[in-house]
Parts: structure tokens; C-alpha cells; sequence
């Protein structure tokens, strides 16, 4: 049970990272956001020079992976180990579908940076693939990340503080 505890805390603070990270990304449009931008393509333009951007693009499949099976694990054992009311295991069922279409969208753009990376294309088709986002696919990157957090929670409240 102490492993499930650590887990569960370790999925919390990760979730909320990762919905922080997502807020700041869809809400910073100024000058300060265009710099960071700009900055992050300086260092992969930096990095280009002793890693192959297939490197750097595998890496990027690889995080996403291993941040995919985090989620999924910390969703099986909320299932699991949460005594879930109607209205938690409906934002379950939600966001389970979420992080499907979201993981999907994802994958297509993935697919999509490593074919141009194959084709010889520089840092600026990895920067871009962080920088696209529309709307509709962050309401959706939102529901993920948003029900991660709450079923996160649920997990931590359940587990680590019993009744």
C-alpha cells in the first residue's frame, strides 16, 4: 500500500505540473511567451549541432510514452483502489476519453514532425509541433489534463488519507 501512496502522491504533483505548464502555454501570448519561443529554438538549433534532430524527435516519443503510462496507471489504480461516487467515475469514463482523443491528435502530430525530420527538416518543425495548438483540441487538451488532476486527488485522498 505504501507503494500505491507514493505513486499516487508522485501523480498528483506531475499532473499538476503538467496543468500548469498547459495554462501557461495556452494563456501566454505576449512578448515574454514570443522570447521563450524564440529561446527554445535557439537551444534546439544549439542541440541540432551534436543530436540528430531524429534523436531529439525519438526522445520526444519516448517522454510521451512513459508520461502516457504514468497516466494510465495512476487511472487504473484510482479505479481500483477509489470508492468512486457517480460523479467521479463519470469524470473518469471523461477523462479516459480525453486523454484518448488528445493522445491520438498527439501521435498524428508526432508522425507528422518525425516524416519531416526524415526528410531533412531542421529545429523549427520541432519548435512548431510544441507551439500548435487550436482551440478545440486545447478544450479537450483541458478536460485531460483537468480530470488527471482531480482523479490524481481522488487517488491521493483515498489512499494516503483513509478513512
Amino acid at each position: 500500500m505504501f507503494g500505491i501512496q507514493c505513486f499516487a502522491v508522485f501523480w498528483l504533483v506531475l499532473s499538476v505540473y503538467f496543468f500548469y505548464t498547459f495554462m501557461r502555454h495556452v494563456i501566454n501570448d505576449d512578448d515574454e511567451a514570443q522570447d521563450e519561443r524564440q529561446e527554445m529554438a535557439d537551444e534546439m538549433e544549439a542541440m541540432g549541432k551534436f543530436i540528430s534532430m531524429r534523436v531529439i524527435g525519438g526522445l520526444y516519443v519516448g517522454l510521451g510514452l512513459v508520461m502516457l503510462l504514468i497516466d494510465v496507471a495512476g487511472l487504473v489504480l484510482t479505479y481500483n483502489y477509489a470508492e468512486l461516487r457517480p460523479w467521479q467515475e463519470i469524470l473518469l469514463y471523461v477523462s479516459i476519453a480525453a486523454l484518448l482523443l488528445d493522445g491520438g491528435m498527439d501521435a498524428r502530430k508526432i508522425r507528422d514532425m518525425l516524416k519531416a525530420i526524415n526528410n531533412g527538416a531542421g529545429s523549427d518543425v520541432i519548435v512548431a509541433y510544441l507551439d500548435s495548438s487550436s482551440a478545440k483540441w486545447n478544450a479537450v487538451s483541458f478536460v485531460a489534463i483537468g480530470g488527471k488532476v482531480v482523479l490524481a486527488a481522488i487517488l491521493v485522498l483515498w489512499t494516503v488519507f483513509p478513512r
